[in-house]
């Protein structure tokens, strides 16, 4: 009799327990429940005088490096700015190709170092503050302008290109050689690229504006995904794309639309930014999103994004 008055109380607690357990499950993060809060950083002014004309930049690690161009009426310039520090470098070497002229692209880096690969092809050395030219044959660069870029896994991918085309092909950085790989699934220019795992995600581009496809560098291939519901703005200079914590972050203007990366699906609708700076790009550090841009004086400033989810 004992024992089955005990199996009956272990049948009842059992029950409650799952009961309880089943009350306290949430629902899984949708894309729509993502929150960004903007934080102007109270950037220190500098005399990093960008004029009335775009720029460069990325981030590498908690570093900002802003770069003018050197054919401007300003006198060009590379400054790093850490974003905990709250603090610029002095002035850094600068280079003649990070040049607003012929072929353009837009700064790259394999997390420590910067490369810059357009008319000529260029790497920034941080720990010598030196630039170093990189091999470049006529192959590699023929129609180079203007392509959309990403750093992965100790390459530089480059698609597309000045005049729209498929190509896809990468530089090795440890071995300073080009090689191709299977071509992109359609013709274009100015494409936003981004990273997530092994995989290189393509959005838009002139010529297929709502064009959305990513590659597995694992498999060597690509994989088509449905249209964007919306145009696609790139920028061969802009840098509008981010990887935060399984959601894609795609700023346009204002707006940034967000993509789970996990159930591959967008937002119903964008998060409206309440300000932004001139030529804003979007980056991520791995904990939080940045937009770096330059302010009504044109001196370089940024601001942070804070991820959360609605209750």
């Amino acid at each position: 009799m004992k024992a089955i008055v005990l199996c009956v109380l272990a049948v009842i607690i059992f029950s409650c327990k799952k009961s309880g357990d089943e009350a306290g499950v949430t629902a899984a993060k949708k894309p729509d429940d993502v929150v960004l809060t903007l934080k102007s950083l109270n950037v220190p002014i500098s005399t990093f005088d960008i004029g009335n004309y775009s720029f460069q930049s990325v981030m590498v690690g908690n570093d900002i490096y802003y770069a003018s161009y050197s054919n401007t009426a300003k006198t060009q310039f590379l400054v790093r700015y850490n974003v905990n520090s709250n603090s610029f470098s002095s002035a850094l070497a600068k280079s003649a190709n990070v040049c607003a002229c012929g072929y353009m692209n837009r700064l790259l880096s394999d997390g420590t170092n910067v490369y810059y690969i357009a008319n000529d092809a260029t790497k920034y050395v941080a720990s010598s503050n030196t630039w170093q030219t990189l091999t470049y044959p006529s192959t590699a660069k023929d129609n180079a302008g203007e392509a959309g870029s990403v750093y992965y896994n100790g390459n530089l991918y480059f698609v597309g290109g000045r005049t729209a085309s498929t190509m896809f092909k990468y530089y090795n950085i440890s071995q300073d050689k080009w090689f191709t790989v299977p071509n992109y699934l359609y013709p274009t220019s100015r494409s936003e690229l981004a990273v997530y795992k092994d995989r290189i995600y393509v959005l838009g581009g002139d010529g297929a504006k709502r064009k959305f496809a990513w590659f597995s560098v694992g498999s060597n291939s690509w994989t088509a995904l449905p249209d964007t519901p919306f145009d696609v703005s790139a920028s061969y200079e802009g840098v509008y794309s981010a990887v935060l914590n399984n959601y894609l972050f795609l700023l346009q203007s204002k707006n940034v639309y967000v993509y789970d990366l996990v159930n591959d699906v967008w937002a119903a609708a964008p998060i409206t930014l309440s300000e932004a700076p001139a030529y804003a790009n979007l980056f991520s550090n791995g904990q939080k999103l940045y937009l770096s841009g330059k302010n009504s004086a044109n001196i370089p400033v940024a601001y942070e994004l804070t991820m959360s989810f609605k209750p």
